[in-house]
């Protein structure tokens, strides 16, 4: 608010170096009403010419003009401060509604933003449970591998058993044979 203030006065300022200067009949360009001598004759009002301390005397008509003039000076200021006000104004309220509307984009962006954190959230669980389906598919496999070679081993371990007992079975069963009992001799 304190900026559009100061923009106003310079404005007001400019407008006011532009405009023509106000004059009397006389060609002078700053007047002095004597206050006391407002009812009085013609010769009561004075003015003073521009760069200069002289008073010329002036009419009542003249005086009078003096003050319209400078009472429709200060209006058109008015009126162009009060335009100035307005383009000011204007100006806020084009810079309000352009404020809502980013205002309005900047939610649709982070709502946007919000669902793409979500997803990437969803994809990164995914991929996080896709690779632990990988891990587990590999331990299983490798968990089966160690049971067949286990079971391999296992397999050789009780048939290399069965061939030493088939194989003392048969010596012994040749020993039987070969030495002779105390009956058959």
């Amino acid at each position: 608010m304190l900026h559009e203030l100061i923009l106003v006065c310079m404005s007001i300022g400019v407008v006011t170096t532009t405009l023509l200067r106000l004059s009397l009949a006389n060609g002078s360009t700053s007047c002095v009403t004597d206050l006391f001598c407002k009812d009085g004759p013609a010769d009561g009002y004075v003015c003073k010419e521009s760069g200069s301390n002289v008073d010329v005397q002036t009419t009542v008509c003249e005086a009078l003009n003096v003050h319209y003039n400078h009472w429709s000076h200060q209006s058109i200021l008015l009126e162009i401060a009060f335009k100035e006000v307005d383009k000011i104004r204007n100006a806020a309220q084009a810079g309000q509604n352009a404020t809502s509307q980013l205002l309005v984009e900047l939610d649709t962006l982070r709502g946007r933003q919000a669902a793409s954190a979500a997803l990437q959230v969803v994809q990164f669980l995914l991929f996080i449970g896709y690779l632990l389906t990988l891990s587990i598919i590999y331990v299983v496999k490798q968990c089966k591998k160690h049971r067949e070679r286990l079971a391999e081993e296992e397999v050789e371990l009780i048939e290399q058993k069965l061939q030493e007992r088939k194989a003392k079975r048969r010596a012994a069963a040749a020993k039987a044979k070969a030495v002779p009992g105390p009956n058959q001799e």
